[in-house]
C-alpha cells in the first residue's frame, strides 16, 4: 500500500547513458506492471540494454544463459515512480527569500542534491516545474551523460507570468519571465524552448489569449505546457487556452469549492491534474506530531552542506509564512480532492517537492497516502497515477512494465 512504501532496491536501467548489453533477469517478484490489471506473483522480467524485452511467469519465460539474475522473491516489482511536479532548486528550506539569496550562485549544486534524493527514493522520471534555466539544463544533461545520479528530467526553466512589474521585480525567484502582451508570451515560450526547456510552465495572471499563444508556440515546437492553477477562473483559462496538464487544482486554495462547470470541464477533457494536496495539509500535522523527523541522519546526508541551514529554518514550523492559511486549507483540501476524484477528473502524481519541510525523499509517498485517505482513490488508482498516467502526461516511454518500454523498474 502507498501508506507503507519501503524502497529497498532501485534499478535505474532506463536512465539515459546507462545501457547494458548483458541481459538482466528479474526473477520471482510480485509484479505490479502499471497496466491496472491484477498483480502477478512469481514473475520474470527480462531487460536488454535500456529496454524491457519480455514479461511473464516463471516457467513460461526462459532466462537466457549468461544473464545477470536478480532474485526478486519477497519484493514487489513495479514501474519507477513519476512525479510531474518537483522543484530541483529548493531542498525544503522554510523561508524562500532567505534560501534563494543564499544559493543563487549554487543552483547547480542544489539541483544535483535534489536529483539524487529523488532517484534514491524511487522516482525515475520527474518534471522540474520552474528553475533557473541554465542550471536546469546542465543538471539534466549531466544525468543523461551518467555523470551524476538522478531521474530522467523534463525541465521547464523559469515560469511565465503576467504580473505588475514592481511585484515581479521584487520576487525572490529572479529567473521567471514577466509578460504583458500576447507577442511577449509567444516570444518567451520560444526563448525557453530554444534555451533547452522540455516543458513550459504557465503561471498566474495570464489572459486567455496569452495562454493560447504559449500553448500554440510550445505545441508547434513539439513541447507541452503545464499550468499553475487554483481557482475556477484559472482552471477554465488554462483548459480553454490549450494547456496539457494542471498543477495544484484541488489542493485546498479555493473556498467555496469548485463549480459544476469547472468540474465538468476537467472531467470531459480528462486533462491530467497533479493536485499536490500533501505538501501543506498533511505535512503540517505530520510534522507537529513528529518534529524530530528533520534530524534524521540520512536526511542530513542527502541535504549536503545545506543541512544545518535547512534544519534551523524549520525549527519554528508553525510560524512559517508558507503555512499562513493552513487551518483553512486543512478543512478545504480533503473536500476539494474528493470532489475532483468523484467528478471523474484524471489525477496524476504531482507533489511540489522541495517546498518548506517537504523533502524530495518522501514527497511521493506522502502524496500517495493523501490521495488514498483524502481523495478516496484506491491504492491501485494511486499507483497508476504515479506510473502509467504520469508517463502519459509527460509523454515518456515508461510507466509500465511491458516489452518495448524503457526499463525503469523499482523493487519494493
Amino acid at each position: 500500500l502507498p501508506t507503507a512504501f519501503s524502497l529497498l532496491l532501485l534499478l535505474t536501467l532506463g536512465a539515459p547513458g546507462s545501457a547494458q548489453e548483458q541481459t538482466l533477469a528479474i526473477v520471482g517478484g510480485f509484479l505490479i506492471d502499471g497496466s491496472g490489471g491484477p498483480p502477478r506473483p512469481d514473475a520474470v522480467v527480462l531487460v536488454q540494454g535500456d529496454e524491457i524485452v519480455a514479461v511473464g511467469d516463471e516457467g513460461d519465460v526462459a532466462v537466457p544463459p549468461g544473464a545477470h539474475v536478480i532474485d526478486a522473491n519477497g519484493f514487489t516489482v513495479m514501474p519507477g515512480l513519476i512525479d510531474t511536479h518537483v522543484h530541483l532548486d529548493i531542498l525544503g528550506h522554510g523561508d524562500y527569500p532567505t534560501w534563494h539569496e543564499m544559493v543563487r550562485g549554487d543552483y547547480g549544486e542544489v539541483m544535483e542534491l535534489s536529483a539524487a534524493q529523488l532517484l534514491a527514493h524511487g522516482v525515475t522520471t520527474a518534471r522540474d516545474a520552474g528553475g533557473e534555466l541554465e542550471a536546469s539544463v546542465r543538471t539534466r544533461d549531466r544525468i543523461e551523460r551518467g555523470e551524476i545520479p538522478g531521474p530522467r528530467l523534463l525541465i521547464g526553466g523559469g515560469w511565465i507570468q503576467n504580473w505588475d512589474d514592481d511585484r515581479a521585480s521584487q520576487h525572490y525567484r529572479r529567473f521567471n519571465f514577466n509578460v504583458h502582451t500576447v507577442d511577449e508570451a509567444r516570444q518567451t515560450t520560444r526563448r525557453l524552448i530554444e534555451g533547452g526547456a522540455d516543458v513550459i510552465k504557465a503561471y498566474s495572471g495570464l489572459t486567455l489569449d496569452q495562454m493560447r499563444a504559449i500553448t500554440d508556440e510550445a505545441h508547434r515546437l513539439g513541447k507541452i505546457v503545464g499550468a499553475h492553477v487554483y481557482t475556477d477562473a484559472e482552471i477554465q483559462v488554462a483548459i480553454n487556452g490549450g494547456v496539457d496538464f494542471l498543477d495544484h487544482a484541488g489542493s485546498g486554495h479555493q473556498n467555496p469549492l469548485y463549480s459544476e462547470e469547472t468540474l465538468r470541464l476537467m472531467a470531459l477533457t480528462q486533462i491530467p491534474v497533479g493536485q499536490s494536496i500533501s505538501h501543506r495539509v498533511t505535512l503540517y500535522p505530520a510534522h507537529l506530531s513528529w518534529p524530530e523527523r528533520i534530524h534524521d541522519a540520512g536526511l542530513r546526508t542527502e541535504l549536503g552542506r545545506f543541512a544545518d541551514d535547512i534544519i534551523e529554518s524549520l525549527g519554528a514550523f508553525t510560524t512559517l509564512s508558507y503555512f499562513d492559511r493552513i487551518q483553512l486549507q486543512m478543512r478545504i483540501a480533503p473536500k476539494a480532492a474528493a470532489q475532483l476524484f468523484a467528478a471523474g477528473a484524471k489525477i496524476v502524481m504531482g507533489t511540489d517537492s522541495g517546498t518548506p519541510g517537504f523533502f524530495h525523499r518522501d514527497a511521493v509517498w506522502r502524496e500517495a497516502d493523501a490521495l488514498v485517505r483524502m481523495a478516496g482513490m484506491s491504492p491501485n488508482d494511486v499507483i497508476l497515477a504515479a506510473t502509467r498516467d504520469a508517463a502519459a502526461t509527460l509523454r515518456v516511454n515508461a510507466g509500465r512494465i511491458q516489452p518495448g518500454l524503457l526499463a525503469d523498474i523499482i523493487l519494493v
